[in-house]
């Protein structure tokens, strides 16, 4: 259920591979509610119904080694997308308290990710990050350029549609990658935010 990091953290492992440990979700849903801020901008997505934790392939929690609640992230495979297309860095939370670090926007990808990668079985095939926003490139941007990412992530073009709606939030700029060349993906996706819905296209990556 617990491992251990480097730079005096511990990581909570709540789903594995589609496996929930029903211990570890009762921990992190106790610790998660008294951190989480209701005039968080984005505090909906986070309410136990929206969170759908037990939907992920894997998802877990950072904490400090004496248990405070520090970050989480997961990845997801949802049904509309193509086989082998997964969100990384999903339903990523940082607890207030460690948000004035400067380097707070990077625990879960710097610590949670790498190790969830590396457990994971599903196919992985096409993996990436997405932000909702016409600034949600420049975050992405910078994340490109942490230790898991700069090798071989690269931030799309267009904004691709992640979510089955056909409005600003459902189609984001992506950071991503492809590991196969070969195999082709098949996306709807907007040049420009401003010309939705009448302004979609199909885009192969």
């Amino acid at each position: 259920m617990w491992s251990k990091t480097r730079d005096s953290f511990k990581i909570l492992h709540i789903v594995d591979n589609k496996i929930v440990n029903a211990e570890a979700l009762n921990i992190f849903y106790s610790d998660f509610q008294k951190t989480l801020n209701p005039s968080d901008r984005l505090a909906e997505n986070y309410s136990r119904a929206n969170f759908q934790i037990e939907s992920h392939e894997m998802f877990d929690a950072l904490y400090t080694e004496d248990g405070q609640f520090v970050a989480c992230t997961g990845i997801l495979k949802k049904p509309e997308w193509p086989r082998g297309m997964y969100r990384l860095l999903n339903r990523t939370y940082f607890s207030p308290l460690f948000r004035k670090s400067h380097s707070f926007s990077f625990f879960a990808s710097d610590f949670l990710l790498p190790a969830q990668i590396e457990r994971c079985q599903s196919p992985l095939d096409f993996t990436f990050v997405s932000r909702q926003g016409t600034n949600g490139g420049h975050f992405l941007k910078k994340l490109q350029k942490r230790p898991f990412f700069y090798k071989n992530y690269r931030v799309s073009e267009d904004y691709i549609q992640v979510a089955a709606g056909l409005d600003e939030k459902s189609f984001q700029k992506i950071l991503y990658y492809k590991k196969n060349p070969a195999t082709e993906f098949k996306i709807n996706s907007v040049s420009s935010l401003e010309l939705l819905p009448n302004g979609i296209k199909e885009t192969h990556f």
